[in-house]
């Protein structure tokens, strides 16, 4: 289902920079809960929209710190392969969807 809905986001305009952004952002805000950064006085915008910032606690359990550090590195990686190599973003797309989701996507 993740590689469906990857698929159509790119196939309907939607930059493969644009998800890694934002599929970033949602990692760096479980890794912070994970950390327990989320308890400092003044955290409260996180730059997702409200329904997943409300389960961020829900989404955290589903990761290790190790597997959401390793999923921050594949982004990464990702991000400096899009911007020095001209492979097609839906194979790039697909790599990572099955880098961060593994043995869940089913």
């Amino acid at each position: 289902k993740s590689l469906l809905i990857s698929e159509s986001l790119i196939n309907n305009g939607i930059s493969l920079t644009q998800i890694i952004i934002n599929v970033t952002n949602l990692f760096m805000q479980l890794l912070w809960i994970e950390m327990g950064s989320t308890t400092k006085k003044g955290y409260t915008y996180t730059g997702l929209n409200k329904i997943i910032t409300n389960n961020l606690k829900k989404y955290s359990r589903l990761f290790s710190i190790n597997e959401i550090h390793n999923i921050l590195l594949t982004l990464k990686k990702t991000d400096i392969i899009i911007k020095t190599s001209s492979i097609d973003s839906l194979i790039l797309t697909d790599l990572l969807v099955y880098s961060v989701c593994g043995n869940y996507n089913e």
